[in-house]
């Protein structure tokens, strides 16, 4: 068995939907897939600071998380996403010079130093031949698990641009037959089924806090909806 867990915004996570999610798989679950968004990551945005947030102590934050999920599952991979790895490469292009970007490390490699068990995506040696920068998805057998930079109001309009995105590629990725695609980074909760595939959002694990600019005037996007995805 194993869970997708989407969306943590780490610090603005809720620890009470993760203690939940643990009580239910602890010794039920071997593999736990971080589908993006393990840490919220402002402070290396390019976007305007309107609060004085901690990085080093949002990173430690994450690092404590990851142990105990360590210590729960036989395997953890932390997928790729927009609110870390995006920005930390904008960061480095926007701070330091091309040639001296390799001495920078990643968070995210802070986060899994050390830990035996925990890997990031992407794993797969085909994909690497194309680029470095597919960890925003993984993949089970049929099943596609993705943290892609779309969005829509819409309802399924951004996880069908998904699905229809990873079809083209299919052959040259040689990911087979994609039969089932569920996209994280909306925080949205659902499932839509056709004759012999299937799409999802996946939820997320985030606060309130996590999603404040959704209470401005301009009157965008909704509450966030817990959830995750069980793999069996």
């Amino acid at each position: 068995v194993t869970i997708m867990i989407y969306d943590f915004h780490i610090p603005y996570h809720d620890p009470e939907k993760i203690k939940r999610v643990l009580e239910n798989e602890k010794g039920n679950t071997r593999r736990l897939i971080i589908a993006g968004d393990y840490l919220n990551g402002s402070q290396i945005s390019s976007y305007p600071q309107m609060i004085q947030e901690n990085f080093q102590k949002e990173v430690g934050q994450g690092r404590v998380l990851l142990e105990q999920l360590a210590s729960i599952f036989d395997e953890v991979i932390l997928m790729d996403d927009n609110h870390i790895h995006s920005r930390w490469n904008r960061y480095l292009a926007n701070n330091l010079r091309p040639d001296t970007h390799f001495l920078a490390k990643h968070p995210y490699d802070f986060l899994v130093e050390g830990l035996k068990n925990v890997t990031r995506s992407c794993d797969s040696k085909r994909l690497e031949l194309f680029s470095k920068d597919t960890g925003w998805f993984y993949q089970i057998g049929d099943a596609i698990f993705t943290h892609a930079e779309i969005s829509s109001s819409v309802e399924f309009k951004a996880v069908r641009r998904v699905e229809d995105w990873l079809k083209k590629w299919a052959p040259v990725l040689e990911l087979g037959k994609v039969r089932f695609v569920a996209q994280a980074h909306n925080h949205k909760l659902g499932i839509y089924h056709d004759y012999d595939s299937a799409i999802a959002f996946t939820g997320c694990m985030v606060a309130m806090e996590a999603v404040g600019y959704s209470l401005g005037a301009h009157a965008a996007g909704g509450p966030p909806i817990t959830g995750y995805i069980r793999l069996v």
